[in-house]
């Protein structure tokens, strides 16, 4: 509440129990007292009971009211825990006791990962009571005397005295990750997406850390960077290293954001042929960042580094725009099926997903008819459509009405199911390199691919098997029944210019398919 409305309704309180008073004191008295003298008196003090009266009356309003402040100002009003303001006090304070009495003191950083995704996704409530099951995790988790805070809105910090590197915080930390991952209360988050409930952590301790609460939350934050850089559901205790290795991440980032206008990047064109390897049939399109100074950064450097600093969109719809400039002079492209374009999971959850790929692609009546012609495909990764399935399996279904093609890449890796992968609209699976590496020399990954090409066909989708990379593989491939194969064994990417020479090829070590 604010002062002067407080004010306004503390006058307007006063004057009316004045205008009570003045209109029945005197008949109360005359009512209640019979003694004409003690009467007389109670006329003569009453004036000085309403002084009192009003003062106790006044006093305690007062006191309900700074109380309400004061524990608006230590606490979070929707977790109860204390807010960021209070809670570097406290911490300060136990800095101090843990230095008097030397002791070591952990400071452990929580962030809830994808945590404004999940809450645009499941509306606000259910965000607000996600926020307060996580609270209560915290909670039950630590004991009583550590000190816990929301900091950001997001973001939960615990303080805990007595705790040194030496002790069992790590496991605990692991066994809370477990618990959150597996059930928040009071939200049914699990029914929307496997892998939603994650958090990342970051651990920094006094006094090997820091001395002091700013560095110490400094130390933590940085730790905390690097969980987030390492993945989902990830735990990271401060090295001096971080900050470092921060500060040339923030650098990479500003390079990145111009490097579209200093020309730096560029797409590359790797092939995809028929099974046997005889012939090429499609291509995926592959963007490039070539840097000044550290030459050609890896793919899965810069993209993951786009996807977390919101580059990301404007990095597909060049890529988008460039693939188009690339192929439509090329005479070859009429005789592919189509062309492959990776898409990320932020472009997938975009609310206007949809009128975001359609303008891509639709710049003039030639490039309407090719995704008419099924000539555009999208590929998204398997974990990105089960962030959010019912999202996915809705805004696949509008792409697909619209011409497009879907396929489903890194298969294998993720979380769905027969039952869901049977309500995709995909037409293509590509199964991971990650089981075709090793499939001359491991049965169960022989087994997981033939169990696949398998699964696929009955659903009348074509099969992909990313990662060729021996004779081998392409002979145990091609044996599986894969339908297309793909990897450096049989072709590198290469700029559009250099896939005409590709074209009616094959590879010296292909054999027929009948």
């Amino acid at each position: 509440m604010a002062p002067a409305k407080a004010a306004m309704r503390m006058t307007a309180i006063y004057i009316l129990i004045g205008l009570v008073w003045i209109l029945f004191s005197d008949r109360a008295a005359e009512f209640l007292v019979v003694d004409p003298a003690a009467l007389m008196r109670v006329q003569t003090y009453k004036g000085w009971a309403y002084v009192v009266v009003t003062g106790l009356l006044f006093g305690l309003l007062a006191w309900v009211w700074l109380r309400r402040q004061q524990q608006l100002h230590e606490r979070d009003a929707l977790t109860g825990l204390l807010n960021l303001y209070m809670f570097r006090d406290v911490l300060s304070e136990h800095l101090e006791a843990a230095r008097s009495a030397h002791q070591p003191l952990a400071l452990v950083v929580v962030n809830i990962d994808d945590f404004r995704q999940l809450n645009s996704q499941l509306g606000q409530r259910q965000g607000d009571q996600m926020l307060q099951g996580f609270a209560e995790k915290l909670r039950t988790h630590f004991p009583l005397h550590a000190a816990i805070s929301r900091i950001a809105a997001d973001e939960f910090c615990i303080a805990l005295r007595g705790v040194s590197p030496h002790d069992s915080l790590l496991t605990q930390l692991e066994t809370l990750q477990t618990e959150i991952k597996d059930s928040l209360p009071g939200t049914s988050l699990r029914q929307h997406s496997p892998t939603a409930a994650t958090c990342s952590i970051g651990i920094a301790y006094f006094p090997q850390d820091a001395s002091h609460s700013k560095e110490l939350m400094s130390a933590a934050n940085l730790a905390l960077t690097e969980a987030k850089e390492q993945g989902r559901g990830q735990r990271c205790v401060y090295r001096e290293s971080y900050g470092e290795s921060i500060n040339k991440r923030a650098q990479l980032t500003a390079d990145l954001r111009q490097a579209e206008q200093r020309g730096e990047l560029s797409m590359v064109y790797q092939p995809q042929f028929a099974a046997g390897g005889q012939r090429l049939v499609s291509v995926e399109a592959l963007l490039r960042w070539s840097h000044p100074l550290h030459g050609q950064v890896p793919p899965d450097v810069f993209i993951p580094l786009a996807e977390q600093q919101g580059i990301i969109r404007a990095l597909t719809d060049f890529a988008c725009q460039r693939v188009l400039d690339d192929l439509l002079p090329l005479k070859l492209f009429s005789k592919l099926d189509h062309v492959s374009v990776n898409v990320s999971a932020h472009d997938i959850n975009d609310r206007n997903a949809l009128a975001s790929f359609i303008s891509r692609f639709s710049h003039n009546a030639q490039t309407a008819e090719l995704i008419a012609a099924g000539k555009i495909q999208l590929e998204i990764t398997e974990t990105a459509v089960m962030q959010n399935i019912d999202h996915s399996l809705q805004l696949l279904q509008q792409l697909k009405d619209k011409g497009f093609r879907i396929a489903i890449d890194d298969f294998g890796t993720g979380y769905s199911s027969l039952g869901i992968l049977s309500r995709l609209p995909v037409d293509e699976l590509k199964i991971d390199r990650l089981f075709v590496r090793d499939i001359e020399r491991n049965q169960n990954d022989l087994l997981i691919v033939r169990t696949i090409v398998a699964m696929a066909h009955a659903l009348d989708l074509r099969v992909v098997a990313e990662g060729t990379e021996t004779k081998t593989q392409l002979d145990l491939l091609t044996e599986l029944n894969c339908d297309r194969l793909q990897g450096y064994y049989l072709g590198r990417p290469v700029p559009a210019a250099q896939l005409e020479a590709l074209h009616g090829t094959r590879h010296p070590d292909s054999q027929s398919v009948p």
